[in-house]
């Protein structure tokens, strides 16, 4: 320290704050060297180039004094006490400058270990100088600047004197905390009256430039730590963290003391401090790794039962400790959380103390800045994203603050499995605290998969809980659309499942204040009704038809709400009730006077419902220059037409025919549609004359190629000609009904083998009641998928099958469907994306064969990072319950380290890395939060290896490097992951 440094200014911003201002405190620092560094850094201090000191520190801190006293009044007043003159980073060093190693008190502290009031007198000092105990303190300077002086001991060689020193800063804490316990039980009624409280001291001890806490348990710890731990080269170079020994030293002249419980004492006085959250990026930052380097520090110390006494005191201080504690009954708005420091002493409390333990964290559950936001009403802006972040930009650490309150919230759910009580608690408190709808559906799923393990009976309680969870979910999200709900409400359906058919009834019954009509009559509705749902449930009938009541009554009031687009779903479920059809198809004849398009009408008829050919008529109406267009191929409304009309004849005979001829020319003017319905009518009907009169119909299928296109066979002749109402008609008995059966089955397979594209699912459909014409049909399918197929229609095909009860077949088709699929790593939102998760569920419902054979396909055919870990993570969710055949069967989980899922694990982390080395390519500054979420997601699959942190580490080194231009997107991604 002899050699003066240069006085150039460029060297600022590579000079350390912490070794000059030890320097300069150094007792053996000479004055002319005092002097020199000095008038060096006031130079600098000077310059308007100097860096400032981010945050609300103040270099004229409160003393450490014996009495504390609540600041009361509004809270403006208490942050202006915050912002004082400009402080630079050399401000600290300069005020180091004005002290000295002079006063006689400190110097018989630091003398020896026996000093007491017996010694020496008061000396006519303001300031008491021993507690009642007759232990030494040391009062009248901020107590960070006390801490410099420890830290500056252990620098420069002696250990002894900071111990001695430290001892008295503890000794002096304890009696000030004593004192604010005082103080707060006279003004308890006062504040808790008054709902708010003020920030007693501005600077918050963690995160502090001058890190206090920290030097002081170092100091500490450092007396205790075993010779042997001390001469450890490497002692962290093994595969897991452990335990580093300590014993307890006994503190001289302070009988039952020990340094590594004061050490614990001091750690816990520091992190459980109610503090306001610094200004800057920077020192809301060091907040966070200061407080995670305490927790470290405290993680390495084996609790014994005398530090779990030290414990329990101070948690239960730290409860009791209002306005001073950041666990007290009221907080300042804007003071730090406190869930990491709970999450620690939570999992450190509770094989002694529960009930103290989960006490502490739910009231450490807090977020006062959220709660604040929320009571006065404003809704968020977007639900799925950290809730605030734009409404309080100087909260830059919101978003991790908020996945460690879900940290914690999950930490309890998990331990208080078993306990309705705590459970119930628990819940309560996430649903008070917890404003976020994703980190609410994380904690559902990760609540469900811990209530269902594989080798144990599930607990009814947290499924229940987990069911709660979902339902807020999906209240908090119900006006605000995302892609992410579908994935909700499925899984809402599934975890309702999982507790039984009463829940599942229950969220039917309630849906209005949970889904969208849309969502409850295609998903809701039709999932809690499936095959696979109702083994699941194992119902006997009449629980069963219990069940499908109330689902068809949940489809009828989604129809009622929205005909448009429920009318067809509701006909679709309440096709074998003949009550619940009829009220259907009564809701779709009120739509259609209320103004029901013509197109929802027509899909509706086509579909075979009976609706009269009026209610479209009415509805729709095609001008003279339609014909330009409805004559067109693949004019879907052009085809309508003519089908509604051949229709007319051949199933209700003369009479109909009358009542349509004039709403068909008010409706029509396009003069090609008319003469082609004219021709059609002139032509003999496939099973009635010209009059509705019986003839003896030749057979269709060998004329039909000559008369209609596939399409038109398949799904209007074939179905036309063998439903309820033409049979009845045709008056035959079964040896003939089942000769016009086969014809239309021949037909169907006919038109099938020609246009399998738009002609294979109307013929299983057809055949679904002859095996061996079933099998052909299905032969067909899988000739056309070797033949050029699409995947679309294959995996209409395949759902089609599962719904049959057929998930083998459903299974085959769904391989050749994506076998022929491929999806980019842009590509989250492909058409294929619902059919691909649909396919990976049926395959792990089948059994560990099928899913081993499906993951290269997978692997091969989807790039996309996003789908292949939502994948994934479904995968190592235990199997919904069916085995490789069918049998109920008891899966364990599947590791996504271990085959057949690591080889997905592998080709999911790869495509994060290449998709985001892609979208850095090109991205732009108003995308850097976009891909800042996408990293967020990349984590979460990175972490699933065994050595996923290291990879993610080494992943973000590599980008850190290789983008370090883009100078702003790296600093949030140092923000956000370190």
């Amino acid at each position: 320290m002899s050699a003066e440094p240069p006085p150039c200014p460029h060297w600022l911003p590579s000079l350390p704050r912490g070794p000059v201002g030890v320097a300069i405190l150094s007792p053996h620092c000479r004055p002319e060297e005092r002097t020199s560094w000095l008038q060096l850094l006031s130079k600098w201090d000077k310059l308007d180039v100097c860096p400032l000191e981010e945050g609300n520190y103040s270099f004229d801190g409160p003393s450490l004094q014996p009495t504390a006293a609540l600041i009361p009044g509004p809270e403006e007043e208490v942050m202006a006490m915050a912002a004082g003159s400009r402080h630079t980073v050399f401000g600290r060093a300069l005020q180091a400058g004005s002290l000295h190693w002079s006063d006689d008190h400190l110097q018989r502290i630091l003398a020896s270990d026996s000093y007491s009031p017996n010694l020496t007198g008061n000396g006519g000092s303001d300031k008491p100088t021993f507690d009642p105990q007759g232990r030494p303190l040391w009062l009248g300077e901020p107590f960070p600047t006390t801490c410099a002086r420890v830290d500056t001991l252990r620098a420069h060689g002696y250990p002894r004197q900071a111990l001695r020193l430290a001892s008295a800063i503890v000794n002096t804490l304890r009696l000030q905390q004593r004192h604010q316990l005082q103080i707060y039980k006279q003004q308890k009624k006062e504040l808790l009256q008054k709902g708010s409280t003020c920030i007693t001291n501005m600077e918050g001890w963690v995160g502090h430039p001058l890190d206090p806490i920290g030097c002081l348990c170092r100091a500490l710890l450092e007396a205790c730590r075993l010779e042997e731990e001390t001469l450890a080269i490497y002692p962290d170079s093994g595969p897991e963290k452990r335990k580093v020994a300590y014993q307890h030293v006994p503190v001289p002249g302070s009988p039952g003391e020990s340094y590594l419980a004061m050490a614990l004492e001091v750690a816990l006085l520091g992190l459980g401090q109610q503090r306001a959250l610094p200004e800057g990026l920077y020192a809301q930052d060091k907040v966070v790794r200061n407080e995670e380097q305490l927790l470290a520090l405290l993680e390495e110390v084996e609790l014994d039962e005398r530090l779990v006494q030290v414990l329990r005191k101070q948690a239960g201080q730290l409860l009791e400790g209002g306005p001073f504690s950041g666990f007290g009954e009221v907080l300042f708005r804007e003071s730090v959380p406190m869930h990491t420091c709970a999450r620690y002493l939570f999992t450190a409390l509770l094989p002694h103390d529960p009930d103290l333990a989960y006490r502490l964290a739910l009231r450490a559950m807090r977020l006062p800045v959220l709660e604040t936001a929320f009571a006065a009403g404003e809704p968020p802006s977007n639900p799925l994203d950290s809730i605030m972040s734009n409404r309080f930009p100087r909260w830059f650490i919101l978003g991790h603050l908020e996945t460690r309150q879900c940290e914690l919230a999950s930490a309890m759910l998990t331990a208080a499995k078993g306990d309705p009580k705590w459970l119930h608690a628990v819940l309560g408190s996430i649903q008070q605290n917890i404003h976020s709808p994703a980190l609410l559906f994380k904690l559902a799923q990760d609540a469900c998969k811990t209530a269902t393990p594989a080798s144990a009976p599930p607990d009814t309680t947290l499924l229940g809980i987990a069911l709660e969870l979902g339902l807020q979910v999906m209240r908090m999200t119900l006006n605000t659309m995302t892609w992410r709900r579908r994935e909700m409400v499925r899984w809402l359906v599934s975890c309702a499942t999982e507790i039984g058919p009463q829940a599942l009834m229950n969220i039917m019954q309630n849906w209005y204040s949970l889904f969208t009509p849309v969502e409850a009559a295609t998903i809701v509705a039709v999932t809690g009704t499936t095959h696979a749902t109702l083994l699941r449930l194992q119902l006997d009938a009449a629980r069963r038809e219990e069940l499908w009541a109330c689902a068809r009554t949940l489809a009828l009031q989604c129809a009622m709400k929205d005909p448009q687009n429920c009318a067809l779903p509701a006909l679709t479920l309440c096709e074998k009730n003949q009550a619940a059809f009829e009220a259907a198809y009564q809701i779709v004849l009120d739509a259609a006077a209320g103004g029901l398009g013509h197109a929802h009408l027509f899909t509706v008829a086509l579909h075979g419902a009976p609706l009269p050919a009026a209610a479209g008529l009415q509805a729709g109406g095609a001008g003279p220059g339609a014909a330009q267009h409805r004559l067109q191929p693949g004019q879907p409304p052009g085809s309508q037409w003519r089908s509604l009309g051949l229709l007319a004849q051949p199933l209700l005979g003369r009479h109909e025919l009358s009542a349509i001829v004039p709403l068909i020319i008010r409706s029509i003017h396009c003069a090609p549609m008319l003469s082609d319905i004219l021709r059609r009518w002139t032509l003999s009907a496939p099973g009635l004359g010209p009059l509705g009169a019986r003839r003896a119909a030749k057979p269709l299928a060998p004329t039909g190629h000559s008369l209609f296109t596939p399409v038109e066979a398949a799904t209007i002749v074939a179905v036309t000609g063998t439903t309820h109402a033409t049979l009845l008609r045709l008056q035959l008995d079964a040896a003939r009904r089942e000769e016009l059966w086969a014809c239309a089955r021949t037909l169907a397979l006919q038109c099938a083998m020609k246009d399998p594209q738009n002609c294979a699912l109307p013929a299983l459909t057809l055949c679904e009641k002859n095996q061996a014409a079933f099998e052909a049909a299905y032969q067909i399918v899988l000739d056309a998928a070797a033949g050029g197929l699409g995947h679309a229609h294959l995996f209409t095909v395949a759902r089609y099958m599962e719904h049959r009860g057929l998930p083998l077949r459903a299974y085959k088709l769904a391989t050749l469907a994506l076998a022929q699929l491929s999806i980019a790593f842009n590509q989250d939102s492909h058409p294929a994306v619902n059919d691909v998760l649909w396919a990976c569920s049926l395959s792990h419902s089948l059994g560990r064969h099928e899913l081993s054979a499906i993951v290269p396909l997978i692997i091969r055919s989807i790039h996309c990072a996003p789908m292949l870990s939502d994948i994934l993570r479904r995968w190592t969710l235990s199997a919904p319950g069916l085995g490789p055949l069918g049998a109920r069967r008891a899966a364990k989980p599947l590791g996504a380290d271990r085959a057949p899922l690591c080889q997905l694990l592998d080709a999911a982390v790869a495509a994060y890395i290449t998709t985001s080395h892609s979208r850095l390519t090109h991205i732009s500054p108003r995308h850097y939060s976009d891909f800042i979420e996408f990293l967020g997601k990349a984590r979460e699959t990175f972490l699933l290896a065994p050595d996923g942190h290291l990879q993610f580490a080494q992943f973000l080194e590599n980008l850190k490097q290789t983008y370090k231009g883009k100078k702003k997107l790296m600093l949030l991604v140092r923000e956000r992951f370190g």
